[in-house]
């Protein structure tokens, strides 16, 4: 008892002390908060501290905000102290007393706390549900019946929470999981024993929600919408990845969800709630909350369920059987309420969350190739794609408030990758362009005429209003600018007028969604002659026009129209004169329009017309105008396009960039350090900053290709080099990995161009720096990126050899031993067989360029070589390890065998597998690499040579033999391809014309006919392939080939040329030639001798060879 009493009291003197220090860290003093969040810290390392944090939760006497440091603190102490299998170096780990203490109360202490205490505790839930349950927590899932079995509100919100953290620790766990943690089985074990409780407890709450709305209580509903929200997104998390068994075996349970959702979905949210909302806002609503989560699960089921002809062939037949079910006897009445939703502006006159409107539009594309959902569809089609669809593909006022009061604000919106997956819009143009592939027929088309309406319904109000005495018409302000000397309307007074023209602007918006409209669709009117021909009127009468419109926003979509037409089928401009240089001489002229929006568009637009030879000529004397207009654009705005126009005009005009490289590169240099600086949360930026790099990469390699000559070539890559420096800073620091890859290749890229032994011209000092950083930070961090480092250590290494052999850190670390460091670290375990085989690739260039330099490494190297062949498994690893092996034979032989013959003992072991798996070496280089190795131990004398290569020389002579057979067979087959004209016949035959007629033969699918998208004729396929002499199975053997990320090194039969390695320049088999000359007449002799007919012939021819 006395035990128990001090045990107690020291607990309440920890509590009092936790309390004390996090009091501290909400002071206003600097000095207090730092010392206070120290103490903290340090008290995660002293055990009789740790269930401090969590008893003080419980504590009534102490502040709201006291509890709410507690439990971050506690959270944090939890994710790293609580799992043995993960504990850092400096963790202590948690007393087991403690974590029985916390496991039994956890769930409690959730119920009596504060929400925003309450969600912390989740997550230390899920911390701990990852590492102990089941069977170190086996009373949670009783624990969860119990709760679920009371009315008590707050232990409901408690248990509900808790379950959404610990399903989602198995949300994507699968039947074979084994890393300890649980495998699928233990969610499928909940669901069994929850789901029939979830589905009781939802009930109810459905109930009281309908009561208190129909009684106008829309505020205190409120709490019963989040209990609603929370089943939800318990049932995503549990049928999202897998169908739980529980749902195959109990269809009317599955019943039940389904008829939850659907009164969820079609509960209509009053307007009252959305008053004087933005669309942020009503994101954040629980109404719409709760809806968002439903368009996810009712898209997910259909995604997977819908179409069960797909799941025949690899899954079970009660998985059919539920795919069956779910399409006939849900998805139609799922298809039904989802248009009901999306018709409430329409028909209720209330507004969408666009978030909501785009889940539900990703379900009415989905529904589109079913029969049993397009029936249900199609006898309101029309007002589907006029009423619902089209509004969202309008220039909205938003849009035009953004437009005209922050334009850089608008073009970074409408390319946000996010902001484009998540919007109403982009789901649209979705739905168009299915129904455009599938059903064209009863809905686009037809569609498209209404459309005309509009087009003709603007040129008549624009007509109206030119036409207007001194331009005044009805709907124009008072506010339009003044007639000409004439009498009449100047151009700046028809265009103010126009603009204010409140019919005329709304026609405008609406004219920019048909633009959208035939952008999406415009394979479809590309298809067959009819439809182009209509197509290109339509383009000419109202889109190219259109280019100069009084409205920006319809001058950039005309853009867009023409660069979407562009990029699909660059033929149609070739079917009317000068069609083609009137659209580019139109985007020229907007690259300097006065509206911001404009000028990206046509930056945009103008890479996809540069393919074309007629249009880069056109261009090319305005090159200089046209590169400092669109690099005045990355000055105000991080765009990837724009930077992919810079980098599609750097490839396209090599020749002629050369000036304006080094403006270009600073241009980028500081587009890089501004996008890459704008924080994880712009994505639209990161993936500008990476587009930066690749575009400089890009002038790099017009710039080396431009100059031939290697030292003049160096020179003028270290006068880049000082441009880009720049780029280069910070990117060895973690934080900053997302450009790591690109940043690496950009290195890598200009070592390889900036050093030239030939002319003794080295790497700069802050090149050396670079490499300095670059391998502490795969030491520090970065190891995860061995492959990418292979590349930039290769180059530095043979390209600054003399540099790499002399050099040393500023530490004194010499570059050898830091290249070597880094080998051994991926040799180091020995289940990580990618990574060994990244440091066999460093290896192989260490040796082969500083040959006679590095005798101790070569002797350390072939001491790790023979301990990592013992524990390698992989073929392809054994083989690059007796590549490295047969290296150091060609460095030094003597050196080699006196290691492993005379310190290791095991020379006949390695060379028996060395030669036993000369099949396996089926790159040319590395077959090269082990003739050149085979023919120098050929050449070695015998007394220098150990007993049992005096004994094996005849063999050896019979291998160097075979190697030269393959690799002159091999390169024999290469040429072979690379001389073999292709798609000769296809060109002869008029590709478009082949394309528009297997079009034209192509039908919709009828309303009672399912539709697949991706429904190939292949017996067209095969008839083209022959016809341009392709052979289908190749091409699918090479689809089928690994893609390895380091194509530098795995191309199986071209390979010699996508490397340097310092034996390019030596020919094999004039080396074998003098290898074998080098040895005593009657030696040779008795060499060919032991050789069959055959092989005797082939030494001959290469001996004649010379």
């Amino acid at each position: 008892m006395a035990r128990a009493q001090l045990r107690d009291k020291m607990q309440a003197h920890a509590m009092m002390e936790v309390a004390t220090l996090l009091e501290g860290t909400l002071n206003a003093d600097g000095e207090v908060r730092k010392s206070a969040e120290q103490r903290l810290l340090g008290m995660e390392q002293a055990p009789e501290y740790h269930s401090a944090f969590f008893l003080l939760l419980g504590e009534a006497s102490v502040p709201l905000q006291i509890k709410q440091a507690a439990a971050v603190y506690f959270k944090n102490m939890v994710a790293r102290q609580w799992a043995p299998e993960q504990l850092s170096k400096k963790a202590v780990g948690m007393q087991e007393n403690d974590k029985a203490l916390i496991r039994e109360n956890l769930l409690e202490m959730m119920v009596v706390s504060a929400p925003r205490v309450r969600s912390q505790l989740a997550e230390a839930l899920k911390t701990i549900v990852t590492s102990d349950l089941p069977a170190r927590y086996p009373g949670l899932i009783p624990s969860f019946v119990a709760s679920l079995q009371t009315n008590e509100p707050n232990r409901l919100d408690a248990v509900l929470l808790a379950l959404r953290h610990v399903v989602k620790v198995y949300e994507f766990r699968n039947d074979s999981s084994t890393d300890g943690r649980g495998s699928r089985k233990t969610l499928d074990e909940i669901i069994d024993t929850l789901f029939p409780l979830l589905i009781q407890v939802l009930k109810p709450i459905q109930q009281q929600i309908e009561t208190q709305m129909q009684a106008g209580d829309l505020v205190g509903c409120e709490p019963s919408i989040l209990r609603e929200k929370l089943v939800f997104k318990i049932f995503w998390s549990c049928t999202s990845f897998k169908l739980p068994a529980f749902v195959m075996r109990h269809p009317d349970h599955f019943d039940a969800w389904m008829c939850a959702l659907m009164a969820a979905w079609k509960r209509p949210v009053p307007s009252s709630l959305m008053q004087d909302k933005d669309d942020d806002e009503l994101l954040r609503m629980p109404e719409w909350k709760v809806k968002k989560w439903i368009g996810h699960i009712i898209h997910r089921f259909f995604q997977r369920y819908g179409d069960p002809k797909r799941l025949q062939d690899d899954e079970s037949p009660d998985l059919c059987g539920f795919a069956e079910s779910f399409l006939n006897s849900y998805a139609p009445h799922l298809t039904a309420a989802v248009v009901e939703v999306l018709a409430w502006p329409h028909t209720q006159h209330t507004r969408l969350s666009p978030r909501v409107a785009n889940l539900a539009l990703n379900f009415i594309e989905a529904s589109v190739a079913p029969a049993r959902t397009y029936l249900v569809l199609q006898p309101q089609i029309g007002p589907l794609l006029s009423k619902i669809i089209f509004p969202y593909l309008c220039m909205s006022a938003a849009d035009l408030e953004l437009w005209e009061n922050d334009p850089i604000e608008y073009v970074r919106k409408s390319t946000d990758i996010l902001e484009d997956f998540y919007s109403p819009r982009s789901a649209a143009c979705s739905v168009l362009y299915t129904l455009s592939q599938l059903r064209a027929q009863k809905t686009i088309l037809p569609f498209l005429n209404d459309l005309t309406q509009i087009l003709f319904a603007y040129e008549q109000t624009k007509a109206a209003a030119l036409a207007a005495p001194n331009g005044v018409t009805p709907g124009a302000t008072e506010q339009g600018a003044k007639p000409d000397a004439n009498g009449n309307p100047s151009s700046a007074t028809s265009s103010a007028v126009m603009m204010q023209n409140a019919d005329l602007r709304r026609l405008a918006c609406q004219k920019d969604g048909v633009f959208t409209v035939v952008g999406n669709i415009k394979e479809k009117l590309l298809s067959n002659a009819k439809l182009t021909e209509a197509f290109k009127n339509m383009l000419i009468q109202y889109v190219i026009p259109e280019m100069q419109s009084e409205f920006g926003f319809l001058r950039a979509r005309a853009c867009w129209v023409m660069g979407q037409i562009a990029l699909t089928d660059f033929d149609f401009f070739m079917t009317v004169p000068d069609l083609l240089m009137g659209v580019l001489d139109a985007i020229l002229r907007q690259l300097q329009d006065p509206d911001f929006p404009v000028r990206v568009q046509a930056a945009t637009e103008l890479r996809h017309f540069l393919s074309n030879p007629s249009a880069a000529s056109a261009v090319l004397p305005v090159l200089p105008n046209v590169l400092t207009q669109v690099c005045a654009l990355i000055d105000e705005v991080d765009n990837t396009d724009i930077v992919t126009t810079i980098e599609t005009i750097v490839e396209r005009f090599s020749e002629h960039i050369v000036p304006y490289a080094l403006p270009l590169c600073s241009k980028l240099t500081l587009a890089f350090i501004r996008a890459s600086n704008a924080g994880e949360e712009e994505e639209e930026s990161s993936l500008a900053a990476i587009q930066c790099v690749q575009a400089l990469e890009a002038i790099i390699q017009s710039l080396a290709e431009k100059h031939e000559d290697p030292g003049e070539r160096a020179a003028i890559m270290q006068s880049i080099e000082r441009q880009i420096l720049p780029v280069f800073r910070g990117m060895f620091e973690e934080e900053r990995m997302d450009f790591f890859d690109d940043l690496l290749s950009l290195l890598s890229l200009l070592v390889y161009f900036s050093g030239c032994k030939e002319q003794n011209v080295g790497l700069s000092a802050e090149m050396w720096a670079l490499y300095c950083g670059m391998i502490d930070s795969f030491n520090d961090w970065a190891f995860d990126f061995a492959s990418t480092f292979v590349a930039p250590v290769d180059n530095f290494i043979s390209n600054g050899t003399e540099q790499f052999l002399t050099g040393a850190s500023p530490n004194g670390v010499p570059y050898v031993k830091m290249a070597f460091d880094m080998v051994m670290k991926l040799w180091e375990h020995p289940e990580m067989e990618d990574d060994a085989e990244e440091g066999c690739k460093i290896v192989e260039v260490m040796v082969l360029n500083c040959r006679g330099r590095i005798n101790d490494v070569i002797v350390a190297l072939l001491h790790a070589i023979v301990s990592r062949l013992r524990s390698a498994e992989s073929p392809r690893l054994k083989m690059l390890l007796l590549s490295n092996f047969a290296a150091c034979i060609y460095y030094d032989p003597v050196l080699t065998l006196s290691v492993i013959e005379g310190e290791l003992k095991i020379a006949d072991q390695v060379f028996g597998l060395w030669l036993s798996m000369l099949d396996s070496f089926e790159r040319v280089h590395d077959k090269k690499l082990t003739l050149l190795a085979l023919s120098t131990l050929l050449a070695l004398p015998p007394a220098h040579a150990p007993p049992f290569l005096n004994h094996a020389r005849s063999r050896v002579l019979h291998y160097c033999i075979v190697l030269v057979e393959r690799i002159r067979e091999q390169r024999e087959e290469r040429n072979a391809e690379l001389t073999q004209p292709a798609f000769a016949s296809a060109q002869a035959g008029g590709g478009r014309a082949a394309l528009r007629s297997s079009n034209e033969s192509e039908r919709d699918f009828d309303d009672y006919e399912d539709a697949d998208l991706n429904k190939v004729d292949l017996d067209y396929v095969q008839r083209i392939a022959e016809e341009a002499g392709v052979d289908l199975n190749r091409l699918a053997a090479i689809d089928n080939l690994d893609d390895d990320e380091d194509d530098y090194y795995d191309d199986e039969l071209d390979d010699e040329g996508d490397f340097d390695s310092p034996i390019d320049d030596v020919d094999e088999e004039l080396y074998l030639r003098q290898c074998f000359r080098s040895i005593r007449a009657e030696d040779q002799q008795i060499l060919a001798d032991a050789l069959d007919a055959g092989q005797k012939a082939w030494l001959h021819q290469i001996l004649s060879d010379g």
